[in-house]
């Protein structure tokens, strides 16, 4: 018994009360394969010991038994959830019999008096056979439907030429109606929300053209029928062809109402702190202003050696720091806003505009040695001001994150079609873990020199400078090397 699908090693239990018949079909399998295993009883009963007690591949039994017969038998097994494939041995003009035994379950019938090796050999393989398929697509059947139920998916199945809608359990509940409840294509239809009426059509329009692969997605609302509940879905489908035109589509429906409310309620809360912070910080700047124009006029106005002198200079340093804390949270909101932080280009010079940074840094810091080193052609289209609003931030960051007495250095240099600016200080490295988010919004140091604490915009303000010219910020921070802030911009 040969056969690519169905192993040799077979465990059979032959039933039947008459040793002869018996020991024509042990001899009969035998001769088939000598490798099957023949377990051999005389009754029902014992046959359904027998089956109890450990797996067969397959029953043969005799039809006609004293007491408890073929039937009886077949019944018990089915009764009980014995999963073996069951063939019936009959006498000659009880084929109508053994064909309603068929229908109750029998996976085959033989005719005693026209066994032979080859004959019985084909019966046992197509029984074993289509019992182990059909057995293999229960368990794919169960695994999909735990599968679906874990991912909460409704099946649908719709034929556009005759109109029919066929839809589970499962789906016709995302429609609000109970598992019993009709559902037809018009009525699927007209659940949808008006609103996204158009972007489901264009989805479904785009997936009937055979041109498109077929292939269907796509996110609206669903108004309940019954419960008038508002749900979110997401459709997914393939569309059969043939001749060129649809003939079936078949998909899935999974509600996505839950992760569409977060989504909405977070971008509700951005758009609230966006809001918010660009109404604070505009607020804020005039009369922030007013008071480092008003300071600066106080110190040259008043005596070289008055006390009050010292005390101006520290409110128009407080007023700029203040300044530069609402342009950050300025730029934080139009970059959050989704249109970006402006940028204006114009010829400019890298040195000068990193010279000119260094230097207003250095004039704040009178006790630090900054140093700016240029190197090469330094021409290119820029918009300068933001050039210089990104070196003045990681220099005085260089300068809060270095000891004191240490230098800052800042390099501007010719690399061809780009140029390159790296600001290094000495110092304690940053920490591996805070590297991958150093870039991001609100993050700030945890070991600042400088006592002025910021709000941790500087570094994500930087990054999209930089992006917003087209060009890239990178840092690399050891305890061997210091740390150095790398700006890789285009000329153009």
């Amino acid at each position: 018994m040969n056969d690519s699908e169905t192993p040799t090693r077979l465990r059979v239990l032959l039933v039947d009360d008459d040793t002869v018949d018996r020991m024509a079909i042990v001899r009969a399998l035998g001769k088939l394969d000598p490798g099957i295993e023949v377990r051999q009883v005389a009754s029902s009963d014992a046959a359904l010991e027998e089956l109890r007690g450990g797996p067969f591949d397959c029953v043969i039994s005799d039809l006609h038994m004293p007491g408890r017969d073929g039937a009886w038998l077949l019944a018990a097994i089915k009764r009980e959830g014995l999963d073996v494939p069951f063939v019936v041995l009959t006498g000659q003009g009880d084929e109508q019999t053994a064909v309603a035994l068929m229908k109750a379950g029998a996976a085959d019938y033989a005719v005693k008096a026209a066994i032979s090796p080859s004959g019985i050999g084909n019966i046992l393989r197509h029984a074993v056979r289509v019992h182990r398929a059909e057995r293999e697509a229960r368990i794919v059947q169960e695994r999909l439907t735990l599968a679906l139920e874990a991912t909460a998916l409704g099946i649908w199945d719709w034929y556009p030429r005759a109109d029919d809608l066929r839809c589970d359990a499962r789906c016709k509940a995302l429609f609000g109606l109970p598992p019993d409840a009709p559902l037809s294509y018009a009525e699927g239809r007209a659940a949808i929300h008006p609103e996204d009426m158009l972007g489901w059509q264009a989805a479904l329009t785009a997936a009937l053209d055979p041109a498109g692969g077929g292939r269907y997605e796509s996110e609206f609302r669903i108004i309940g029928i019954a419960d008038r509940q508002e749900r979110w879905v997401r459709a997914s489908g393939q569309v059969f062809f043939k001749d060129g035109a649809p003939v079936r589509v078949v998909g899935t429906l999974l509600d996505v109402t839950a992760r569409r409310r977060e989504e909405m309620l977070a971008r509700r809360r951005l758009e609230f702190e966006q809001q918010l912070i660009g109404i604070v910080s505009h607020d804020l700047r005039n009369p922030i202003a007013a008071m480092v124009t008003g300071a600066a006029i106080l110190r040259q106005a008043l005596p070289a050696d008055s006390p009050l002198k010292r005390t101006a200079a520290r409110v128009a340093s407080s007023g700029e720091r203040a300044t530069r804390l609402i342009r950050d949270l300025l730029d934080f909101t139009q970059a959050r806003t989704g249109s970006g932080i402006p940028i204006a280009r114009r010829e400019a010079d890298i040195h000068l505009v990193c010279k000119h940074a260094v230097d207003e840094v250095a004039f704040n810091n009178p006790g630090r040695e900054i140093v700016h080193r240029a190197e090469g052609e330094g021409r290119g289209a820029w918009d300068p001001d933001r050039i210089s609003q990104v070196v003045d931030n990681l220099t005085r960051n260089a300068v809060s994150y270095s000891p004191p007495g240490s230098v800052v250095t800042v390099r501007s240099r010719d690399d061809g079609a780009r140029v390159l600016v790296e600001v290094h200080n000495q110092g304690t490295p940053i920490p591996e873990d805070v590297l991958p988010t150093l870039f991001e919004p609100f993050k700030r140091g945890e070991r600042k020199q400088d006592p002025d604490r910021s709000i941790g915009l500087g570094l994500f303000i930087v990054r999209e400078i930089v992006s917003a010219h087209g060009g890239e910020v990178t840092v690399r921070s050891t305890a061997a090397e210091g740390t150095t802030f790398s700006l890789d911009l285009p000329r153009d």
